[in-house]
């Protein structure tokens, strides 16, 4: 214990060394302004813990960071700013899954039910996609149409088949097949599935069936847990809600179904899969079976919150105006047993954003007013922040968006900065000058083109709101179970920090407001 407690004191101490060493920079806090080691060690290690299960948007685990966060700025002398004179503002969810008891049959060709496959067992949904009531109690004829390919280089898997009214079968082919395959954005998951059901659909088929291969089979049991995790929809002031997506059954069947399918077919279905691993011509044909399906899509309304308070400016005219400091603090949550606690994704902004919160409101040095706004749900489509822009009255004032998404992994001497070029060339000219000031982080511009839509400050930057969003791009342990607190450079962290509160007080204390290009 005594070499731990010496330890955190030397770290501590080669901190305030580095900062009080550099007298021609901005660094020239008092003792008690400082940036603590201490805080942002425990706050991050509480939000990471298992006790918080993840930090899954409308769950147990959000509530309690939700109360945290707002506890501890309340302590450090932040004002609430939510509803009701509270740190909170709420938004509806609309969840939407499959029930367990969901089923699907396969029948002879007089009708007579041969087979009954379970949901979850023996197939599983493509995230997203939910059967329209019209297909939940429905029977249908079975086509298999190779590898759905449509018009690709004069290839039609469809050609001289009739689909309309029909489920049709298709064998998902190795090179779509990713080792990512189930990580990354929700833009990104399974795509190439979506592509083939959209296909599908325009031809006049009712229900599409894959057949996996090895990869998809090598990860069944993620695919099982993202298969009953509910798709999360935004529903206030929106009309397109998924209550009213209009869409067809579409599952993954497992390797033992599939092989049932095909049984007494033209084709088995080891026959199939030798000519796919043979790269040879897949035939289409209709089958002899026929599906019927028995499907129970629920839905549920379910409450998310942003955590928001303020710093009020002491200047009377500017102080009408603010300065936006975000980061979302949900994150996965549980899949099963495994808790995805998101030790940087993004535990990392949120502590960093209380800590600068806490030394911004001790201070009391900014003319306009900061806003300091914990976005929820970002992990379900940036949800969190397209609450807060579309319902926040005064969003005309808020001048710029600094966003705060993981930043305690990588290089201690760099971060990504994306973004602050997109509505004008003031804002990325002074976060240069600040960085060269105080920290001189090597600043990577190289995902600038290709991120911006990927985290809260997109919905600003839709509002005319100059932006930046600050991230480390750590791909290690990205969306994984091992995103831990034990992994975090937590003194990377300290300098991040110093960025944001110099930046800060730089654009709150400006006599004008950011120069904004018109789009």
């Amino acid at each position: 214990m005594k070499n731990d407690l010496f330890r955190l004191a030397c770290s501590v101490t080669a901190v305030i060394f580095m900062s009080c060493t550099t007298s021609n920079k901005l660094r020239a806090l008092s003792a008690d302004q400082l940036l603590s080691l201490n805080h942002l060690k425990s706050n991050l290690e509480f939000l990471a813990s298992d006790e918080l299960e993840g930090r899954e948007a409308t769950t147990r685990g959000e509530k309690l960071a939700s109360l945290f966060i707002a506890k501890e700025l309340q302590k450090y002398g932040v004002k609430p700013y939510g509803e009701n004179e509270t740190f909170f503002q709420y938004f509806n969810l609309e969840l939407t899954y499959y029930g367990i008891d969901s089923r699907m049959s396969l029948l002879e060709p007089y009708g007579n039910k041969e087979t009954t496959f379970t949901f979850v067992n023996d197939f599983l949904n493509i995230p997203g996609e939910y059967s329209d009531s019209v297909h939940t109690s429905s029977v249908s004829n079975t086509v298999f149409v190779g590898y759905g390919r449509a018009n690709e280089g004069g290839h039609d898997d469809y050609a001289d088949l009739d689909v309309t009214g029909k489920t049709v079968l298709i064998l998902l082919e190795e090179s779509i097949d990713r080792d990512d395959f189930f990580q990354g954005s929700i833009r990104n998951h399974y795509a190439e599935l979506l592509r083939q059901i959209s296909i599908a659909k325009s031809k006049g088929a009712v229900g599409v069936l894959f057949i996996p291969n090895q990869k998809v089979l090598n990860t069944w049991n993620l695919l099982k847990w993202t298969s009953q995790s509910p798709a999360f929809a935004y529903t206030e002031n929106r009309g397109d809600t998924l209550s009213k997506v209009k869409s067809i059954p579409a599952f993954i069947l497992n390797k033992e179904s599939a092989r049932k399918v095909f049984e007494n077919e033209e084709y088995n279905y080891d026959q199939l899969m030798s000519l796919s691993k043979s790269h040879k011509k897949l035939p289409s044909f209709e089958l002899e079976h026929k599906v019927e399906y028995d499907l129970k899509v629920i839905r549920e309304n379910k409450k998310a919150t942003n955590v928001i308070g303020i710093i009020e400016g002491h200047d009377p005219n500017l102080k009408k105006e603010f300065v936006s400091l975000g980061a979302h603090y949900d994150h996965l949550g549980m899949r099963g047993e495994l808790i995805y606690n998101g030790a940087d994704d993004n535990a990392s902004g949120t502590t960093v954003l209380l800590e600068a919160a806490r030394v911004l409101a001790t201070s009391k040095k900014n003319r306009r007013s900061i806003l300091v706004i914990f976005h929820a749900a970002e992990e379900k489509g940036l949800l969190g922040a397209l609450h807060f822009t579309n319902n926040f009255d005064d969003i005309s004032d808020i001048v710029v968006n600094i966003n705060l998404d993981m930043v305690g992994r990588g290089s201690i001497d760099s971060i990504h900065s994306i973004g602050s070029d997109y509505l004008g060339q003031e804002l990325f000219d002074i976060i240069e000058e600040v960085n060269s000031k105080t920290v001189d982080f090597n600043l990577d511009y190289s995902l600038s083109s290709g991120h911006n839509y990927r985290s809260d400050h997109f919905h600003y930057l839709e509002n005319g709101i100059p932006s930046v969003f600050f991230y480390d791009y750590m791909q290690q342990d990205y969306h994984k179970p091992t995103d831990d607190a034990n992994k975090i450079n937590f003194t990377k962290m300290i300098r991040i920090g110093e960025l944001i509160h110099h930046l800060v007080l730089r654009i709150a204390n400006m006599e004008h407001r950011l120069t904004v290009l018109s789009l």
